[in-house]
């Protein structure tokens, strides 16, 4: 019986962060916070979660952009799922691009 409503009470929490994702605010970040090491805010990096064209080309990670778009970066945070406006098919992959001091 213990072992019922431990698994019932996980599949609550999993379901209810699945809802939330699909909420105007993006629901649960996969990483919400921000270090409190001291850092250098790059900016924002947004990708597709799924490629335009599935067949012809992968996605792009969210670490490879930053990358390409800021140079040298030492971590991602706030990185989170958004859903595309219209529902479209995908979503965005959001994140910050930091730097060390």
């Amino acid at each position: 019986m213990k072992r019922a409503a431990l698994v019932a009470a996980v599949a609550v929490l999993l379901s209810g962060a699945g809802l939330g994702a699909m909420t105007r605010s993006g629901g649960i970040g996969h990483f919400p916070g921000t270090p409190v090491r001291a850092h250098v805010v790059l900016g924002p990096v947004l990708v597709l979660a799924h490629p335009v064209h599935p067949l012809e080309e992968a996605a792009t990670p969210v670490a490879v952009a930053a990358r390409a778009r800021y140079g040298a970066l030492d971590a991602l945070a706030r990185v989170r799922t958004e859903p595309l406006p219209g529902g479209a098919g995908g979503g965005l992959v959001s994140a910050v691009a930091i730097r060390w001091r």
